[in-house]
């Protein structure tokens, strides 16, 4: 019995051994392993693409170095296709220096001559002057295409060696100011620090965001092409400021300014036309506060071809009218949200009169005043005219899809469930109605800027 016992498990070895085989041999037969390397170099494209930024220090095991360890054939086509090794994700601070630096630069030899795309962060305290694997990256200064970069000060002046951008397309650029109350930005710098991204032929996206030791957002005072951008995101130390940098804009087309204060504008200044603009964003970062007249940026523009305008406590109803009116853009706007202290419901209809093209309008009154009275019958009031308004605007123009959000710090949580109940029939004739009481401040300048 024990020898029949010893070959039946000598047997059921082999058996093993030989399903492994199989297994091994079928592995040969795989559609993948078919596939031309056209197609799976696309697939091996699309890996790298979803996983970027994939981690926080440069890994063997992460796409693209682990599809050169796989087998020969996957290792030739990886290694044939530069687009592959174009992505870099830096996280300075994490990075161990001495292996880092020849991976980084066999990575940068094996993209060619293909633009980066470079993602670079360091979140050091202690601001160390230097770094060695941002000097390989800066020797490719030429190469670069997409740039995100986070940095302290310290360390940012590393960059003004690189002399350079002939292939830079899109810049993200943050700087943090808050750790060193003594630093000063304009005067410990030449100007040869704030003129390195001066001449940079292709570039067309910008965010530039920069803030000090209160959190209060500044400029960043480098001397760019604006003329050239055709989107920005940037921070602005006031609404004058952002006034002066949007006269510079000639070529913009979507535009998003957060400035920390609000100044009285001169009223002879004059009228600055932007005729590619498409999307215009207006922010001031701070808590809510009564607007005051002749502080909107909006008096002093003409956008003739807006589609997209939202304003933060930036403009008023008669502000946003004006601008209406003066750019001859009511068939083109099709996206407006408004967010103010003081919004009047009767100019609020006279504005949705004005601009029948409107899918989504957002009125959002952070002091629950978006009546003329503070009272909640004329909330509903308001928004029982504006039904019957639009009613007849879509009788007479015919088909039309409307998204209408009001947010009101006076409604209460019953009241807005109501409301929501009431409002769900219109659905079926195109009016999809919201309320809330959230006196939630959006925040458009540290949204997500796509690249």
């Amino acid at each position: 019995m024990v020898s029949v016992d010893e070959a039946l498990a000598s047997l059921e070895l082999r058996k093993e051994q030989l399903r492994q085989t199989i297994k091994t041999y079928k592995a040969c037969f795989a559609p993948v392993r078919r596939l031309p390397p056209e197609i799976l170099g696309l697939i091996f494209s699309a890996v790298v693409q979803d996983t970027f930024p994939s981690s926080l220090t440069i890994e063997m095991d992460n796409a693209p170095w682990l599809l050169t360890r796989i087998c020969r054939h996957w290792s030739a086509v990886a290694l044939s296709n530069p687009a592959l090794w174009s992505r870099l994700d830096l996280h300075l601070h994490r990075i161990g220096e001495k292996g880092a630096v020849p991976l980084t630069r066999l990575q940068i030899e094996r993209s060619q001559n293909m633009p980066l795309t470079l993602k670079i962060r360091d979140d050091d305290d202690w601001q160390r002057a230097s770094h060695p694997v941002l000097d390989v990256v800066l020797s490719a200064s030429a190469q670069w295409g997409i740039v995100d970069v986070y940095m302290h000060p310290l360390l940012l002046e590393q960059i003004s060696k690189a002399r350079r951008f002939d292939s830079l397309t899109t810049f993200l650029i943050t700087i943090d100011l808050s750790v060193d109350d003594r630093f000063d930005t304009v005067s410990k710098y030449d100007d040869a620090f704030w003129n390195v991204f001066s001449v940079a032929p292709k570039l067309r996206h910008l965010q530039a965001l920069s803030w000090n030791t209160e959190s209060t957002y500044v400029s960043p005072p480098f001397s760019l092409p604006w003329h050239q951008l055709t989107r920005l995101s940037t921070s602005t130390t006031s609404n004058t400021q952002a006034l002066t940098v949007l006269q510079k804009l000639s070529s913009i087309v979507e535009c998003t300014l957060a400035f920390a204060t609000a100044d009285i504008l001169q009223q002879n200044h004059n009228i600055v036309c932007l005729p590619h603009l498409r999307s215009l964003a207006l922010q001031i970062e701070d808590e809510p506060v009564i607007y005051q007249k002749r502080t909107s940026v909006l008096d002093f523009l003409e956008t003739p071809s807006i589609q997209s305008l939202a304003v933060y406590q930036t403009a008023d109803v008669e502000a946003v009218l004006g601008l209406v009116t003066r750019s001859n853009c009511a068939s083109s706007l099709t996206l407006l949200h408004l967010y103010s202290n003081s919004i009047n419901h009767e100019m609020a209809l006279h504005l949705t009169e004005k601009m029948p093209s409107l899918t989504s309008l957002e009125l959002g009154d952070f002091d629950g005043t978006i009546e003329v009275h503070p009272t909640r019958s004329l909330t509903a009031a308001f928004i029982q005219t504006f039904l019957e308004h639009w009613l007849e605007q879509k009788s007479v123009g015919g088909s039309r899809l409307l998204r209408l959000l009001i947010t009101n710090q006076g409604f209460e949580y019953l009241e807005v469930e109501q409301l929501t109940l009431l409002f769900t029939p219109l659905e079926k004739e195109g009016l999809f109605i919201t309320v809330s009481s959230s006196a939630r401040v959006p925040s458009i300048i540290m949204e997500n800027f796509h690249y």
